[in-house]
């Protein structure tokens, strides 16, 4: 019982360290081997992107390949809704068949979105009641945006202590082994940052 209680208030404490970064411009540079894509149909995301971006006038954005599939996704943010400093989700929009098509939302009030410097998924969580969800993002074959979560869900008590019913991608797992993949992902994690929308970091900050 005590060992529960120490790790949901560890969990609990990553996950407001984790909002509490600065809205930054700035590039996280990562690295991962990912799906190839043509250097062209890149070229015409960008170009589709910066156009969106100049028409739609969201306060941030950030460019990020949610599926893996090499080529980056758009994320955007008017920042109104925050998590401490920075914005709590974005709208996620998605080139494809040529033109720009929206694929759903990313992140939760709770948490904002993170991202994971190891799998390099973007990441979001929340906590209530005794259960705790942990998340991260792909996106299904027709390009929306699809959660893959691993969650713990207070299942009753038994001999004076809680038991949880802990399930991830659909399928029940162990306590131990939804505890160890939480953990994992906790220290992974650390949170997105976005670029503001303006005419510079169009020409800039748009790296595909």
């Amino acid at each position: 019982m005590k060992k529960i209680k120490r790790w949901v208030a560890v969990i609990m404490v990553c996950l407001l360290t984790l909002t509490g970064a600065e809205v930054a411009g700035m590039d996280v540079g990562v690295k991962t081997v990912q799906a190839k894509t043509l250097s062209s149909t890149k070229k015409k995301a960008q170009k589709a992107y910066r156009k969106f971006l100049t028409k739609n006038k969201y306060k941030y954005y950030r460019l990020w390949d949610i599926d893996k599939d090499g080529l980056k996704e758009l994320l955007v943010t008017d920042g109104k809704d925050r998590v401490y400093n920075a914005p709590s989700g974005a709208d996620v929009y998605t080139y494809t068949r040529g033109k720009v098509k929206y694929a759903g939302y990313v992140g939760h009030s709770m948490s904002g979105v993170s991202y994971n410097r190891v799998s390099k998924r973007l990441h979001a969580s929340r906590g209530g009641g005794g259960s705790i969800e942990e998340w991260y993002y792909t996106m299904t074959k027709d390009k929306k945006i699809k959660i893959v979560m691993c969650g713990a869900y207070v299942d009753g008590v038994k001999n004076g202590k809680i038991h949880y019913k802990c399930l991830y991608k659909g399928k029940r797992i162990s306590y131990s082994k939804w505890l160890r993949t939480v953990k994992k992902w906790t220290g992974q994690k650390i949170h997105l940052n976005y670029y503001r929308n303006t005419a510079y970091n169009r020409k800039n900050n748009m790296k595909m």
